[in-house]
């Protein structure tokens, strides 16, 4: 008789019930696998990209020429991680945009590696989800975008940043209570 294993049940970072292509504001950051800074390096408080950074960039600010639909209101490519604000102008699947910008920058961060000797990841680029956090004011978009343009000032804090083990980040606390 053979046992029954159950898979790893995956936790969903969506919000239960809400459709993700809601005309709204959406804070959104993409992170690479295993938090590998390959787009750059901050020093003294100042984001320095790299070309394989640059690249990461470029697509980005196709989105709203992809995608009409879709307003890149602020960002900020950071060594290991992207954030930026979406604004989605009508029906159309916040998850499809990241999957297929997360497909295209993987794809030509690949070409990279073999063109011009970027440093290569393991298996995959991106971790395999991104988050998300629905803007429901304009004080939570306020305190988001100066999150976002401050980000390189506080890469010593940043949850994100591999030499960082502190994720005290008061800030984006107060930004996801409301």
């Amino acid at each position: 008789m053979t046992e029954k294993h159950e898979l790893p049940k995956r936790k969903t970072l969506r919000m239960k019930g809400y459709d993700y292509s809601t005309p709204a504001n959406y804070f959104v950051t993409m992170v690479l696998q295993n938090r590998h800074n390959l787009f750059g390096k901050v020093i003294n408080g100042q984001m320095l990209i790299n070309e394989a950074g640059k690249m990461v960039e470029t697509e980005l600010l196709q989105l709203p020429i992809k995608h009409p639909e879709v307003i890149l209101e602020h960002y900020v490519v950071m060594p290991n991680h992207i954030h930026c604000i979406i604004t989605l102008t009508e029906e159309i699947s916040l998850n499809d945009i990241i999957r297929d910008f997360k497909s295209l920058t993987t794809y030509l961060y690949s070409n990279g590696v073999k063109q011009n000797g970027w440093h290569p990841f393991e298996k995959k680029l991106w971790q395999r989800n991104f988050y998300e956090h629905i803007i429901r004011n304009g004080r939570a978009y306020e305190l988001i975008a100066q999150y976002i343009f401050d980000n390189p000032e506080r890469w010593d804090k940043d949850s994100n940043n591999p030499d960082n083990g502190d994720d005290d980040d008061e800030i984006m606390q107060q930004i996801l209570s409301m």
